[in-house]
């Protein structure tokens, strides 16, 4: 054989084991496999009120990768998918979405739950967990008490006074706190806010401690009422710049709720700017002592001491008149506290005055008795009456300190004979009272 032809066949021969591909090598077991990741969601506070207030407007919802993964989320209402994100990678730990309660069409989610999906995924799998969110934008209704306005209608633009209008809230019966001081110091948290048209607050106003009127109605301040705030508004906003003539919502708001809603305390009132001027305005009351519309008589009996009261009767000396008669043993006290309306419109500029006419019951007799006014919560100085006589009170506030605490009845103003010895009879009344209104 040929050295060549030895050449060729060996090379024949060991071209099957050239080849042949390398043996695999075995797997290192040491090293784990990689699995797909895990998302638990963490938490996401439940509630929020997308509604552009600056509280609560977004939702963040926070959950926890266990690896890194693309996550997408989809939001769900009724079983329909209305919000979806496109996958993006996100590394391991803890991790946040956050929805600002738009939906894929641009609009702002409406009211009601909603069910948050996050999926994770990560080596070929998805896993997924899902939260139910609730979009709440409603303002919370709190029924604590009552809320009125001294007028519906204020005069910013009026030169003659710097009109407002008084606004007062109290509770019509225990709520917040068992004391007093407790319920005083939940009004003084409240506050007043007004609103335009498009749902802007112009001007938010402060509540200061007003007391409220006795149930006999001898004071003025507002009836059935627990502890009262009173706060005024000028017509303007917080910036001092007088607003549009139109109407506009006086509310009162307490804090907010779980999902960032104002807590709204009573009724909503709707008072009316008006760019028309005030003019004042005198109404004189010509009224017989026994035809004044009278609030109660004095009651009988103080913290347990002995005071009998005798009530004032139909005088026989003046027709019409009423006689406060101090000379039976029995008679203590002989008084009586009377009362007229306010016309119009109410505010903190109004004024009044009371002369009452009489004289001793027996003529030339020495009886005599008492006039003062009632204002607000205060007993405005005497002004006795001796022998056949026209007393005159001062002319006073008929609410000091712009204290006009709006209730159920009409505004009224108040004034009071005390009979202080013998027997005198009031024969009428001249009742005077200074208020401003429009314009004509």
């Amino acid at each position: 054989m040929s050295r060549r032809l030895a050449a060729v066949l060996t090379a024949a021969a060991l071209l099957p084991f050239a080849a042949a591909p390398a043996a695999a090598a075995s797997p290192d077991r040491s090293q784990p496999a990689a699995r797909a990741a895990q998302v638990r969601i963490l938490g996401t506070g439940s509630q929020f009120s997308p509604n552009a207030d600056g509280h609560r407007d977004r939702l963040a919802v926070r959950y926890r990768l266990s690896a890194p993964a693309r996550v997408s989320v989809e939001v769900q209402h009724r079983g329909r998918t209305v919000v979806r994100t496109a996958p993006k990678v996100r590394r391991a730990g803890t991790r946040s979405f956050v929805w600002d309660g738009t939906l894929a069409s641009g609009k702002r989610a409406a009211d009601g739950a909603y069910r948050v999906v996050l999926h994770a995924t990560g080596h070929a799998t998805t896993r997924s967990d899902a939260a139910r969110v609730v979009v709440d934008t409603s303002p919370t209704r709190l029924d604590v008490g009552t809320f009125g306005l001294s007028s519906d209608t204020v005069y910013p633009y009026a030169t003659v006074i710097d009109d407002v209008v008084v606004g007062n809230f109290g509770f019509d019966s225990l709520y917040y706190g068992d004391t007093w001081n407790e319920q005083q110091e939940w009004i003084a948290a409240s506050r007043a806010q007004v609103v335009d048209r498009d749902g802007h607050v112009v001007a938010t106003e402060r509540f200061t401690p007003a007391s409220p009127r006795t149930a006999g109605g001898s004071m003025d301040g507002p009836t059935s009422c627990g502890p009262c705030g009173r706060f005024t508004w000028d017509g303007r906003d917080s910036d001092g710049v007088r607003q549009a003539p139109g109407t506009y919502r006086i509310r009162v708001v307490h804090g907010r709720d779980a999902a960032g809603n104002l807590r709204i305390a009573g009724p909503v009132r709707a008072v009316t700017v008006s760019a028309a001027q005030l003019e004042p305005s005198t109404t004189v009351r010509d009224l017989l002592a026994a035809d004044a519309t009278r609030t109660y008589d004095i009651p009988t009996g103080c913290l347990g001491c002995e005071v009998s009261s005798c009530p004032p009767v139909d005088s026989t000396r003046f027709t019409g008149g009423l006689t406060f008669d101090r000379t039976p043993s029995h008679c203590r006290v002989s008084s009586a506290l009377f009362t007229t309306p306010v016309p119009g419109r109410r505010t903190p500029y109004d004024t009044f005055s009371v002369a009452a006419t009489g004289g001793p019951s027996t003529e030339g007799g020495d009886g005599s008795a008492d006039l003062r006014t009632y204002t607000g919560l205060t007993i405005e100085p005497s002004h006795p009456m001796t022998g056949d006589a026209t007393v005159s009170t001062d002319v006073v506030s008929v609410s000091p300190n712009s204290e006009v605490y709006p209730s159920d009845h009409a505004p009224s103003v108040t004034w009071l004979i005390d009979g202080l010895a013998g027997s005198y009879d009031i024969a009428s009344f001249t009742v005077t009272i200074h208020t401003y209104v429009p314009v004509a």
